[in-house]
């Protein structure tokens, strides 16, 4: 498992969200590996929440499944993704959460059951509206636009 937990696409950074990059992670996974990555909100930032989905579904194809959590931080939901180059074995994800919990972990935000594994109807529209995929030679800065954001002319 490869967990990645960057700053926004922004930047330096905005390298380590291009469909290369992820290509290089699927290619440091062993058989049935997977990687999770945070992947934004839909509602205050679509550009960045479809640009990121849909690049890492050009990286991995449709093995993608996605959280929805509440960050207090935030004050908002904000996405996550668990993706793989390989068949995503739910099974297996919630085996490994209940001996996780049964060793005494606690895990208040995550679940297995808090996984889908289609977009809902709105992360769809977001997602088909913001259909970019960003790549070394074209990357997504998610504050290029941050005007954008503002106004709310997207």
């Amino acid at each position: 498992m490869i967990i990645v937990d960057l700053t926004e696409p922004h930047g330096p950074s905005k390298m380590l969200y291009t469909k290369e990059f992820y290509q290089l992670l699927a290619s440091r996974l062993t058989e049935g590996g997977m990687v999770g990555v945070h992947t934004d909100n839909f509602d205050l930032f679509p550009e960045s929440y479809g640009t990121i989905y849909n690049t890492l579904k050009s990286a991995f194809g449709a093995n993608i499944l996605t959280a929805h959590v509440g960050m207090p931080c935030f004050g908002m939901e904000w996405s996550y993704r668990i993706v793989s180059p390989y068949r995503i074995n739910f099974e297996r994800i919630e085996k490994n959460f209940r001996a996780a919990v049964q060793h005494g972990m606690q895990l208040d935000y995550f679940h297995p059951s808090t996984y889908l594994a289609q977009p809902t109807a709105r992360e769809r529209a977001v997602i088909e509206k913001f259909n970019r995929v960003s790549t070394n030679a074209s990357p997504y800065d998610k504050f290029e636009q941050a005007a954008s954001y503002i106004t709310g002319k997207i």
